[in-house]
């Protein structure tokens, strides 16, 4: 199971999306692309267990279907996207200890640039 902490920080983080704006899914895109080899190579240092991942798709889930509702997409290419971003977010999130500062920011980074607050890398922590 995620520690207490992790899930507590994936919960604030959720309700930062919950905020954005489709424009700002479309920034978290533009960095996801610019990013997508280091993303790429480090997909395998995301993987959580059954019960965390179960755990992560129920809240994003949650949150994507608020957003949905809530806001005028430009098509589905665009929700599947947010929704793909915001999930490698929270995994990255929830395995950061699994990556190096690089591979974390990659998966972080669009978020940051659109004001939602991640927890730092461990290493911007112990060093």
């Amino acid at each position: 199971m995620l520690p207490e902490m992790t899930a507590g920080e994936i919960g604030d983080i959720l309700d930062h999306v919950l905020d954005l704006a489709v424009e700002d899914f479309q920034t978290v895109y533009a960095a996801d692309r610019a990013s997508f080899t280091i993303r790429d190579q480090a997909r395998t240092s995301l993987r959580l267990s059954a019960a965390d991942l179960g755990w992560v798709d129920k809240r994003v889930r949650g949150v994507m279907r608020s957003l949905y509702a809530s806001r005028e997409w430009p098509n589905a290419g665009m929700k599947l996207a947010a929704h793909g971003a915001v999930m490698r977010m929270v995994q990255a999130v929830a395995r950061r200890d699994r990556l190096t500062r690089e591979q974390y920011d990659a998966f972080v980074d669009g978020f940051r640039r659109v004001g939602v607050r991640v927890p730092p890398h461990p290493s911007e922590v112990d060093g």
